[in-house]
């Protein structure tokens, strides 16, 4: 499944102590972002993916920053870009975002790859896949609804310990 986002890659913010309360200014850019991809999915024919390990590919595109010189910003586009923001949080926010549009909980992503590059024209590629070959079958702590779990009561080889 792959999927892009057109905008400057957003960090994870963390809530925020007001006069009033608590507050978490991200959660409405947060529900716009999963509801582009969302629809995007559904554009492409996507589905949401079984509950099973997988793989996020994650390319972040950065503004180039303005104290570069105009005719250094086409050299510049695609180099690696070590400033700006961290790329765990930038990670941590799309994570979050396509929790219950491409998959169930994020907690089913065992491998994490992500890049930070300049670009002239922000940008998020993403790249979800499933690791465990469809052919074969989950292994049994796995269980029926493919979550991992410990053996219960009824479980085909459960042994109570007394």
């Amino acid at each position: 499944m792959k999927l892009r986002y057109e905008g400057d890659p957003i960090a994870k913010g963390w809530p925020r102590l007001g006069k009033h309360g608590v507050y978490n200014e991200q959660a409405a850019l947060a529900n716009r972002v999963s509801v582009e991809y969302f629809y995007q999915m559904r554009e492409k024919g996507y589905i949401m993916l079984p509950d099973a390990p997988l793989e996020f590919k994650a390319t972040f595109g950065m503004p180039i920053p303005g104290s570069c010189y105009r005719t250094r910003r086409d050299s510049v586009d695609g180099e690696w870009c070590p400033k700006n923001k961290d790329v765990d949080n930038i990670a941590k926010f799309f994570l979050d975002t396509l929790n219950k549009v491409a998959y169930s909980d994020d907690r089913l992503v065992s491998r994490l790859v992500c890049e930070k590059v300049y670009s002239l024209t922000p940008y998020v590629d993403i790249e979800i896949t499933e690791l465990w070959p469809k052919n074969k079958p989950l292994p049994s702590c796995w269980g029926a609804e493919g979550l991992l779990r410990n053996p219960r009561p009824g479980d085909p080889g459960y042994k109570e310990v007394a």
